[in-house]
């Protein structure tokens, strides 16, 4: 769970691309079966139906949605585009941009009277089918901003029915959520099939010595680094799982077919001898 506060208009496109890389640092320390959950006073605005290509060609997605066909904000001013940008790079989304309500609008200006939806709860994508509900109330302080709460149903586990069979006594999972988007969200995994192709394995080994070229005596650590980051650059990727278990070809079908006919011949002859 983070919490954080963009810096507002007032401050320079540097010190905000600045913050946007320190934010993005904290996502990525993340655990990697962890389910973010950031609220974020973005000062910006988010579009509606905002999505992004994924770069990664193997990949199992090939595009992640920010935000959904609810906001308070058309289209994305050039702060929320680079917000926008940055939550695709982590696969977040926005939860209240997933759920219909009469405003969405969470800050009113005091000068122009202007309403504008500037704080989000942002949660990963693989999480986004557990947003139940995400809406604005009314701070317990005085404060030109709204307070937005998010509710979440998360995974549980039914208690053991003492009258079930023995066969049926077993801990149930049961999941009950509202299905805002359902998308495919398999991480890719080091796929070392792929350096049986001859152009993938030739790069795999320049992309080590290029790594390992500026170092006079690498050491077991440089080397097994250099041999992860070839990986992640050229090995990223699910492997194909449709390829036959069992193929039969002319060289082997024939053997084969002579193998069975013998069989035959010879339990007919055996049939003709009682």
């Amino acid at each position: 769970v983070n919490s954080a506060y963009h810096p507002d208009s007032s401050r320079g496109t540097d010190e905000h691309s600045e913050f946007l890389i320190a934010l993005s640092d904290m996502y990525s320390r993340a655990p990697i079966d962890a389910i973010t959950v950031s609220g974020e006073d973005i000062n910006a605005n988010l579009g509606r139906d905002l999505w992004y290509p994924v770069e990664d060609p193997g990949s199992p997605i090939d595009h992640i949605k920010v935000t959904g066909p609810f906001s308070s904000h058309m289209h994305s001013n050039d702060r929320g585009s680079l917000v926008a940008k940055n939550l695709a790079a982590h696969e977040l989304t926005s939860a209240a941009t997933w759920k219909d309500a009469k405003n969405h609008d969470t800050f009113t200006s005091n000068f122009t009277n202007e309403k504008l939806q500037l704080d989000h709860f942002f949660v990963h994508t693989k999480a986004a089918r557990s947003i139940s509900a995400c809406r604005r109330c009314r701070p317990p302080v005085a404060s030109d901003h709204l307070a937005v709460t998010i509710t979440l149903r998360v995974a549980a586990y039914l208690p053991k029915k003492t009258d079930a069979p023995a066969h049926r006594k077993r801990r149930r999972f049961r999941r009950k959520s509202d299905k805002p988007c359902s998308w495919s969200l398999r991480p890719p995994i080091i796929d070392k099939g792929k350096l049986h192709d001859k152009s993938t394995k030739r790069k795999f080994q320049a992309h080590i010595r290029s790594s390992l070229s500026s170092i006079q005596s690498p050491s077991f650590d440089d080397t097994t680094s250099a041999v992860k980051a070839a990986e992640e650059a050229l090995l990223l990727g699910n492997p194909e799982r449709d390829k036959p278990w069992f193929a039969l070809s002319a060289e082997t079908l024939t053997p084969l077919m002579l193998l069975l006919l013998r069989r035959i011949v010879g339990r007919n002859d055996w049939l003709t001898r009682l």
